[in-house]
């Protein structure tokens, strides 16, 4: 967001000086999510079934890394219902 776009929303400087300050590191921090997700999906061994939760609304790739790793042997669990 510009400066000129804050300057329609808030009236004060230091106001728009703390909006832009905190898109600044909102930006930063996306940018660093985004490299440590790269880094693990590719230190990670992807298990089988991995694909197939990223297909489900909602659950990304990191998602379905953690649903994968918790979950383990899917076979420990003798029912969907001990699995829930």
């Amino acid at each position: 967001m510009s400066p000129d776009a804050l300057k329609q929303i808030f009236e004060e400087e230091h106001i728009i000086f703390s909006a832009q300050s905190t898109i600044s590191l909102i930006s930063y921090l996306n940018k660093s999510i985004s490299e440590i997700e790269k880094k693990v999906l590719q230190a990670m061994k992807l298990k089988p079934g991995f694909h197939f939760l990223t297909t489900i609304a909602g659950i990304g790739e990191i998602l379905a890394l953690t649903i994968s790793l918790e979950t383990g042997d899917i076979t420990r669990f003798k029912s969907v219902g001990d699995y829930a």
